[in-house]
Order: C-alpha cells, then sequence, then structure tokens
C-alpha cells in the first residue's frame, strides 16, 4: 500500500476524481431535517423576527440542556470549538500549561490550545477509535491541567477509567461530545461527566443546527468566569445569504457539491497554512450562538435520543451487509451508534491505493471522506513542538475512511453501487469470497 496524507484529498482532488458528474447518489452528511427545522428556516428567511429573540432562543436551549443532561449550567456558543476555548479559560489555563488530548480527532480540538497559547500533549487511540487510557497513563503526568476526551463516530469512550487518570494527576477532565449526544454511559449522559462538558450543532454532526456549540458545567467558579469572558460578546454571525448557501450545500448536497468544491478550491490554501501559525498573542475571541441556530437545535432536542437508537439500528445493518461482501476488515471498529460519520476499514489488494479507493467511489456518486490526520502532522507543518504518543493514530489516516450514513434516507444506494461496480469490487481481496 503506498502511504499518502489526508491532506492531498482536497478539493482540486475531489473534482477531478468527479469528473463530469454533476449528482451524488449518496451524499455525505444531509440533515434529518423535519417540517419543524425546514418551517424555522423558512420564518428565519421571510423576515420573521419575533420568532428569534436572542437571549429567548439561546436562553430556551441552555434551559433544554440542562434539564435533559443534568447540569447545572449551559452556555450556549457561536461553535463547538468555541465552546473549548471557553472551558479552558474558564479553568483559568495559562499559556505554557499542559493539556491532554488524542492525537485522532478533529483539528478543531486542537485549534483552541494553539489560539491560547497552551502547550498540547498527545494521546494515542485504541482500537475503538477512542482515547486509549494506557496512552493517556504513560503521557500524562502531575500538573497538567486538563485531558480532552472527544467521543467518535457514535461510541464512547472509557470515561470512568479516564476520569481516574486524570483526577490522580490533578487534572480537569473536559467530556467533548459533539458527536455523541443523545448517548449514554455509566457516568451518565455524553457531555455530562467531566468539570467542563462540549456539545456541537455544526454540520455533518448528530443534531445539525447549520452552527453552535455550547459549555456545560456544574462547576460554579467555571462558570462565573466564563460569564465574565463572553459578557458582551457578539453573536455567531448568519447572514440570510449564509443561510441560503448553508442550505444548499446541506439539504441539497446531491445536486451542488460540485459548485462548493469550487469554492473550496479557491480557499483550501488557508485552511491549514493559517490556522495552526505561532501567535504570541492568544486569540481569546468567543461568539454566542446566533438565535436561528439555537431555535434549530431545541427543537431537535426531545427527539435525539430516539434518533440515535434509530440510527445505531440502522449502522448495526449497514455494518452486517457490508462485512457479508467483504468490503470491512473487521466489524469491532466499524459500527458506532449512527454517527453522520461513518467509519469502516476496508480490505484492500495488496499494493492497493486508498487514494484511488476515494477517487473510485467518488466517480461512482458515492461521497466518501478520510477521518483525521494525526494532530502531529498539523503540529509539524507549523512549526509546534510534538509531545506524547501517535503512531497508532497516524497508521489509522491510511486504513480507515467514512462512509455517507443517514437514518432517514438509508444506505440502499451505496450498497448496489458496491454490488455492481465492477471497478469497485476489485479492490477487496475478500469480495464475495
Amino acid at each position: 500500500m503506498n502511504p499518502f496524507d489526508i491532506s492531498e484529498l482536497d478539493a482540486a482532488f475531489h473534482l477531478e476524481a468527479l469528473g463530469r458528474r454533476w449528482f451524488l447518489k449518496a451524499p455525505f452528511g444531509v440533515p434529518s431535517w423535519e417540517w419543524e427545522q425546514k418551517s424555522l428556516i423558512a420564518a428565519y428567511l421571510l423576515g420573521r423576527g419575533s420568532h428569534f429573540g436572542a437571549a429567548e432562543s439561546a436562553g430556551e436551549l441552555e434551559d433544554q440542556l440542562c434539564r435533559m443532561l443534568g447540569v447545572k449550567y449551559c452556555i450556549a456558543t457561536g461553535s463547538g470549538r468555541e465552546a473549548i476555548k471557553l472551558a479552558l479559560l474558564g479553568l483559568d489555563i495559562q499559556p505554557g500549561e499542559r493539556v491532554v488530548l488524542p492525537s485522532f480527532c478533529c483539528f478543531s480540538v486542537l485549534l483552541p490550545l494553539l489560539e491560547l497559547g497552551i502547550e498540547p500533549v498527545l494521546a494515542d487511540v485504541g482500537g475503538d477509535l477512542q482515547v486509549d487510557p494506557e496512552s493517556v497513563s504513560r503521557v500524562m503526568r502531575p500538573g497538567d491541567r486538563a485531558l480532552i476526551v472527544p467521543h467518535l463516530f457514535g461510541r464512547l469512550a472509557d470515561m470512568p477509567r479516564l476520569a481516574q487518570i486524570a483526577r490522580s494527576n490533578g487534572a480537569a477532565l473536559i467530556d467533548d461530545a459533539a458527536q455523541a449526544i443523545g448517548l449514554q454511559g455509566p457516568m451518565g449522559w455524553a457531555g455530562s461527566s467531566g468539570d467542563a462538558g462540549i456539545l456541537s450543532f455544526g454540520l455533518f454532526k448528530p443534531l445539525n443546527a447549520m452552527g453552535g456549540g455550547a459549555l456545560l458545567t456544574n462547576d460554579e467558579k467555571l462558570r462565573g468566569r466564563a460569564l465574565k469572558i463572553v459578557h458582551g460578546a457578539s453573536r455567531q454571525a448568519t447572514s440570510k445569504l449564509s443561510v441560503i448557501k448553508t442550505y444548499m450545500k446541506t439539504v441539497w448536497r446531491r445536486a451542488t457539491f460540485p459548485l462548493f468544491l469550487r469554492n473550496r478550491r479557491r480557499q483550501q490554501v488557508l485552511s491549514t497554512s493559517q490556522g495552526c501559525q505561532k501567535s504570541s498573542d492568544p486569540n481569546r475571541l468567543i461568539t454566542l450562538i446566533a438565535p436561528l441556530h439555537a431555535r434549530l437545535a431545541a427543537s431537535q432536542l426531545h427527539q435525539i435520543t430516539y434518533q440515535r437508537q434509530e440510527a445505531a439500528r440502522m449502522a448495526q445493518q449497514f455494518a452486517e451487509q457490508l462485512a457479508s461482501m467483504g468490503f470491512i476488515h473487521t466489524t469491532q471498529d466499524a459500527c458506532g451508534d449512527g454517527c453522520p460519520r461513518f467509519v469502516v476499514r476496508p480490505s484492500l489488494k495488496r499494493g492497493g491505493s486508498y487514494k484511488a479507493l476515494f477517487a473510485e467511489l467518488l466517480r461512482e456518486g458515492i461521497e466518501a471522506q478520510p477521518t483525521y490526520r494525526s494532530l502531529h502532522r498539523y503540529l509539524n507543518a507549523s512549526g509546534h513542538s510534538v509531545q506524547g504518543e501517535f503512531r497508532h493514530s497516524d497508521a489509522l489516516s491510511e486504513q480507515l475512511l467514512c462512509l455517507p450514513f443517514s437514518s432517514k434516507s438509508g444506505f440502499a444506494p451505496i450498497l448496489s453501487k458496491f454490488q455492481k461496480s465492477a471497478t469497485l469490487q476489485s479492490y477487496y481481496d475478500d469480495f464475495r469470497k
């Protein structure tokens, strides 16, 4: 297998692979919005401002989250990334102090640390793709200020063990449930188990509200510091034009994907080169959630548990059918609880190229995506020091891919393409053996 860096799978690569195809058979991340959510968007675009008072919209969402998750305090922010930054500031973590996070997770988890001048320490992940408690034990040391635990791909990390490790080192625990809202584990609802909890309502999340996030906590001191930080903060910007563009990009993604790729290609250079640059002036900017995003998130909360259960049921069926066709090397880490990022581990022929497989999936109209680039690569590329462990994480970026998944639209188009495409069949060792 020829190694590659998933940063190579940029907009130019996608456009080349798509060729003359203008419509996707299986688009990625289409939200499961019902009439209620679409009516809210229509009301916003028609200028019915009485539906979208800023304080009322945010307050309603915060109250619902507190009641549902059993936490005392909630502050709805402009994004999940900003909620992480607010948690770090609320914990009074200073530039140069150490925070541990997994090396295999979204870049948005790392970025707040770099913006605040905090020293990231990477822990590796295990076979379940969650941060490995054994790796955390090896890299964490007394005096480290926090451990950030993102629950990935619709699964839950081992919070009891991770909490014990963090406490034994005097570190705070940040429970990042951006991909796990609506799931419960041994320590309660995802997002409620740490000193601070994080939610995100952005694109391709289980609860998609176009944007927004939330900080959760039972710590009165943390909440007090956080309220001072966001006092007078502006609301997340949501012009009518941006709402229309986002709606087209998600709900109509089947037809608009090539158009947005062309726009992304023009912006591609900034996505990695500027995001990691060192700064002697920490960026403390945090916005509050936009009223529309707050209303959209609140309107979906009462169904989130049922939706996750239905998604988990369908995800299990999807994984079983893919496995029976010989496409998945192992099902241990392939089937989560219905996260829109349905991660699989293909069983390629010897010398097979994952980059070529991605291209062929796109040519067939299946919008596959890579998982994550190991965070140490971002740090190396920007001149930051790299501390911790990342060997398994680095290998995973060349072994896993995400297929589109929605409990609403189903997965029949993907299975049909796998069954009918001789070119796709030729990539796998075990196809119909």
